[in-house]
């Protein structure tokens, strides 16, 4: 029965997307705390394109690939193959504030789209009231 309310593709990429937004955040942060570290590279979380890559798996290949968006996790990639500073490291301070800007405001989408969901599934288990 729980697998129903929360098993379902649509709850899984939610959530993971959550999960990726947090992860964003974090090596955002790694960035702009290591802008001034030589021969740091910069980080970036890759997860939109596997998901996109399992959306497109299931509409060509129909529901048998039942899960595999549920399996979809975001990974931390460090970008070594740019640099643009004598010093090595690749951190652009005003494109990881514009990253940043970007990601808060995915996530805010996010949690007010669960947030409905919630208060949507809170609405059928106290009856409409």
């Amino acid at each position: 029965m729980l697998d129903r309310l929360f098993g379902g593709d649509r709850y899984a990429a939610q959530t993971h997307a959550l999960d990726a937004a947090s992860l964003r955040h974090q090596a955002i942060s790694n960035n702009l705390a290591n802008v001034e570290t030589p021969h740091y590279k910069r980080q970036e979380v890759r997860f939109e394109e596997q998901l996109a890559q399992a959306l497109d798996n299931k509409s060509k290949f129909g529901m048998g690939r039942k899960g595999e968006i549920g399996n979809v996790r975001a990974t931390i990639t460090r970008i070594g193959d740019t640099t643009s500073r004598t010093d090595g490291n690749n951190v652009t301070m005003e494109l990881e504030a514009a990253h940043l800007a970007e990601n808060e405001m995915k996530y805010s989408v996010l949690t007010q789209s669960l947030g409905g969901y919630y208060s949507a599934l809170k609405g059928v288990i106290n009856g409409g009231r």
